[in-house]
């Protein structure tokens, strides 16, 4: 007896799990997408690719910057956080404040970009070894 009681509350619990999984799925809880995303000004990224200097404090964060060409940009205190910079040329950059956390900067031209103390490069990211130089507050 004990064995069917059992197996009668397990038939419940799986159908009311199968309902809950149902009800989410066609109320778009279930259809979440686990990575993350980035809300990027779309503005700030138009100027940026059409060669804007001033883009200072811009929301670029998770942008496609491939091959961009920001020299002489002005990205102080801009959002670049998970940006796609990769080949980017950032050279004579003004990066003083820019949060470049989880960026990607591979083969990007850093030399002699200005950045300061609060500025957030990559884990394990070697600015100074790019070209990057800091210049005190």
């Amino acid at each position: 007896m004990t064995n069917f009681i059992k197996s009668k509350v397990q038939q419940s619990l799986s159908f009311l799990l199968m309902l809950v999984v149902a009800f989410s799925a066609f109320s778009g809880v279930l259809f979440v997408d686990p990575s993350p995303s980035y809300a990027f000004d779309q503005v700030a990224l138009s100027r940026a690719l059409k060669g804007d200097k001033n883009l200072v404090g811009a929301d670029l964060s998770g942008a496609d910057l491939r091959e961009a060409d920001l020299r002489r940009a002005d990205l102080s205190r801009a959002s670049l956080l998970a940006a796609d910079l990769s080949l980017a040329n950032l050279r004579g950059a003004d990066l003083s404040g820019a949060d470049l956390s989880g960026a990607d900067l591979s083969f990007a031209n850093l030399l002699r970009a200005i950045a300061n103390s609060s500025t957030k490069f990559p884990v394990d990211f070697d600015a100074v070894s790019k070209g990057v130089i800091f210049r005190e507050e």
